[in-house]
C-alpha cells in the first residue's frame, strides 16, 4: 500500500474518530439530565428508606407517649408490615419508578386489656405540613368527610388551628369508642384524630405463630400446611424490605430476628390457618401513669453481619418451606448462644450447593449477595445508601421474577 492511501485511510479513520465522539457527547448530554432522577427512582418503593426511618422512629416515640389512662398498665400495638414496593406491569421492573410525594402510612392494631374487647386497627397517615401550607383550604392530605364530633369531654381537648383536628389525649379511650377511624401524624409527633370509617381489622387474633415457628414447621408435623410458590414470594418481599425499612428504628430494636415477626392463626377443620398476607411486629407501651425507671432499654449495637446472614437463612427457609432435611440443623444453629459468622456461612453455602438446582435465579443471587456481604467490611446497616442497594439487588429480583412467573404483561 502506497504511502498516500495510508495517508487517505488515517484522515477517514480519524473524521470517523470525530463523529463517533460527537454521537457520545449527545448521547451523554440528556442521559446526565436524567441520572439523579434515574437514582432518586430506581429504589422501587413509594417512598424513600430515610422518610420511612424518620416517620416510623416518630411513630414508636409518639405511641408511647399517647397512653394516659389508669386502669391499665401496659397496652400491646401491632405495626402491620408493609413491602411498600411499588409495581408496574410494564416494563417489569422496578429499578424506573415515579415515587409517590405522599409520606408513608402505617397500619397499627391494638385491643383493650380488657377481656371482653375486641381487636380494632387504624391507619396513620402523615400530615405534611409543608404541603399545607401550599396548598389552600385543605387542612389533611387524606379522608376528613367524617370528622368526629362526639368523643366525651372533647372540649377539654387541644384543638390545633393549622390543622384544624382533635389531638389524642389517650389512645385506650380512642380504640375502646370507635371501631373505624383513622389517625394524622404531624412532624412534630402530635398525634390527631382524623375520621371514623370502616377500617377492617388486620392481625386480629389472640392466636400467633411466630416467624420462627413458621418456618421450622414440616411435613410431618400435624395440621401442617405448605406454603404455595406465590406465596414464598411475597413472604420473602415483605420480610426483606421491611427489615430494610426498620432499620434503626426503636421498631426492630436494631436486630433482625425470627422471633420479632408474627402472623395471626385460626384453627379451621383441624387445618391452622395462617393469615400469611399480615404479618406483624408487637410493642408492649406501658402507661404513663405507670412510669418506670428506665423509658428506654439498653440497646446491643447490630451485627450486621449476623442481620444478613439472619436474612439469607430466612430467605432458604421460606424457599424451602416443609422440608424436614435442614430443618433440624437451621434450629439448631438458630439456638446457639454464640453466633459463628464463619460456621453459619458454611452451613448456608452448603444448603445453597445441594439445593442449587432448585433455585431460581433472584432467590439464589439474594441469598449468595447476603453471605458475601457479611463478609465485607463495607456492609454497613446504618448507611441508607448501603440498604438502598440491599434493596436493588435482593427486594427487587424477587418482585420481578414473580411478576414474570405470574406473567405480567
Amino acid at each position: 500500500m502506497k504511502r498516500k492511501e495510508v495517508r487517505i485511510l488515517l484522515e477517514d479513520m480519524k473524521a470517523c474518530n470525530n463523529r463517533l465522539d460527537e454521537f457520545i457527547n449527545k448521547s451523554e448530554a440528556p442521559s446526565n439530565n436524567s441520572m439523579a432522577k434515574t437514582t432518586a427512582e430506581k429504589l422501587g418503593l413509594s417512598s424513600s428508606l430515610q422518610q420511612i426511618q424518620n416517620y416510623a422512629t416518630m411513630l414508636h416515640q409518639t405511641l408511647g407517649r399517647a397512653w394516659s389512662c389508669s386502669s391499665h398498665a401496659s397496652h400491646e400495638i401491632r405495626l402491620l408490615l408493609d413491602d411498600r414496593v411499588v409495581r408496574q406491569s410494564e416494563p417489569r421492573s422496578l429499578k424506573k419508578v415515579k415515587r409517590s410525594s405522599k409520606p408513608p402510612s402505617f397500619t397499627i392494631t391494638h385491643k383493650s386489656p380488657m377481656s371482653s374487647a375486641l381487636w380494632k386497627s387504624a391507619k396513620i397517615e402523615i400530615i405534611d405540613s409543608d404541603k399545607e401550607v401550599d396548598e389552600e383550604n385543605r387542612a389533611i392530605r387524606f379522608k376528613e368527610a367524617h370528622l368526629k364530633t362526639s368523643i366525651k369531654d372533647q372540649h377539654s381537648m387541644n384543638i390545633r388551628s393549622v390543622h384544624g383536628l382533635t389531638v389524642v389525649g389517650d389512645l385506650c379511650t380512642v380504640f375502646r369508642c370507635y371501631n373505624g377511624f383513622g389517625f394524622g401524624l404531624d412532624d412534630q409527633g402530635v398525634l390527631y384524630e382524623t375520621y371514623q370509617d370502616e377500617t377492617k381489622p388486620v392481625c386480629c387474633t389472640e392466636n400467633l405463630i411466630s416467624l420462627q415457628e413458621l418456618l421450622l414447621t414440616h411435613s410431618g408435623m400435624k395440621c401442617f400446611t405448605p406454603l404455595t410458590e406465590e406465596q414464598r414470594y411475597r413472604l420473602s418481599i415483605i420480610l426483606t424490605s421491611s427489615f430494610l425499612q426498620l432499620h434503626s428504628t426503636p421498631w426492630l430494636n436494631r436486630h433482625w430476628s425470627q422471633h420479632t415477626v408474627f402472623f395471626s392463626s385460626t384453627p379451621i377443620d383441624g387445618q391452622l390457618v395462617i393469615d400469611l398476607g399480615h404479618p406483624f411486629i408487637a410493642e408492649s407501651y406501658r402507661s404513663t401513669a405507670f412510669p418506670t425507671t428506665t423509658s428506654i432499654e439498653a440497646k446491643e449495637l447490630a451485627d450486621d453481619s449476623a442481620n444478613l446472614l439472619m436474612l439469607a437463612r430466612i430467605l432458604l427457609q421460606i424457599k424451602f418451606h416443609g422440608r424436614t432435611s435442614y430443618t433440624q440443623n437451621k434450629e439448631s444453629v438458630a439456638n446457639s448462644t454464640a453466633f459463628d459468622r464463619v460456621r453459619e456461612s458454611q452451613l448456608l453455602n452448603q444448603w445453597i450447593f445441594q439445593e442449587r438446582e432448585n433455585l431460581s435465579f433472584a432467590h439464589y443471587n439474594a441469598i449468595q449477595f447476603c453471605i458475601a456481604s457479611s463478609n465485607s467490611i463495607d456492609a454497613d446497616l446504618w448507611d441508607l445508601k448501603y440498604r438502598q442497594v440491599v434493596l436493588g439487588r435482593v427486594v427487587v429480583p424477587l418482585v420481578n421474577e414473580l411478576s414474570h412467573w405470574q406473567g405480567a404483561t
